[in-house]
């Protein structure tokens, strides 16, 4: 018997040692098309959040001790002005006070204007 250890050829060729090209697809224009405007159609979905529109918030300048002029939520400027403790004068108050009621008088007459009488 041969004790001799068999050896094992395995014969590799240059091509397979060479990286397989990659496979090149062609598309068409046609084929980009169509593709674009699938995607666009699926971009298209409407979402809950986008139906949801929010109001737009105005902030208005508050010249209590608190705000120091910060501008802040009218309801936040309503309720300071009431609050006599955040006035240095009563004078400053007042004169916020009465920009809000003027401002208030604006909306109004915007509103009363949009409907109006013929004679």
């Amino acid at each position: 018997m041969n004790n001799k250890k068999s050896k094992i050829e395995s014969f590799t060729s240059v091509s397979d040692l060479v990286k397989p090209k990659k496979i090149k697809i062609e598309t068409s224009v046609s084929d980009l098309i169509k593709s674009k405007t699938a995607n666009s159609i699926k971009s298209k979905k409407t979402k809950i959040a986008d139906l949801i529109k929010l109001k737009k918030r105005y902030l208005y300048p508050c010249h209590c001790i608190r705000c120091d002029g910060m501008e802040v939520d009218f309801r936040t400027q309503e309720n300071y002005t009431t609050d006599k403790s955040l006035w240095n004068s009563e004078d400053a108050r007042k004169n916020q006070e009465d920009t809000i009621t003027a401002r208030k008088q604006k909306k109004s007459i915007i509103i009363q204007d949009v409907n109006p009488t013929k004679k």
